[in-house]
């Protein structure tokens, strides 16, 4: 069974997300790249903006909540999903979905992703799309959270 905690929450799990993030977004993580992963694992923890999937004690997946992201608009006031991100072994076993529940459990404001691989799973969690955006990399859709029970 999938279990998520806060990033805060978990010891020892630092070296095992800064991996996942350098293997899932090589371009920006990577070598080359120009993002910091240990930077951006510290600050999750930090913020307690993070979340982390476990299996059977291993790290297989992690979510963080942001105020702003790629995609974001005059109006779109919340908070925003990023950085979702599973191992591929731990694919088709929940992670995803349980690391998405989490984000919206957190969030305190309507809550708003930019994707381009995880449409799909979000629509069947209730999300709506609001609109595309396109950069270098390709069009991504931009969904919003259903509103929590007893939200308007």
């Amino acid at each position: 069974m999938i279990k998520v905690d806060n990033i805060a929450d978990v010891a020892g799990c630092d070296d095992a997300l800064v991996d996942l993030l350098m293997t899932t977004w090589p371009a920006y993580y990577g070598a080359v790249g120009v993002g910091d992963a240990a930077q951006t694992i510290a600050q999750r923890r930090q913020h307690r903006s993070g979340g982390v999937a476990l299996l059977n004690g291993q790290i297989v997946g992690t979510v963080a909540l942001s105020e702003t992201s790629f995609g974001a608009q005059s109006g779109d006031e919340g908070f925003w999903l990023i950085g979702l991100c599973v191992t591929p072994s731990a694919r088709q076993m929940g992670a995803g979905t349980a690391l998405v529940r989490w984000a919206m459990a957190q969030a305190d404001a309507p809550l708003f992703t930019t994707t381009q691989n995880a449409a799909g799973l979000l629509r069947r969690l209730g999300w709506t799309d609001l609109r595309e955006v396109t950069d270098d990399s390709g069009r991504w859709s931009v969904l919003k959270a259903p509103p929590k029970m007893g939200e308007a």
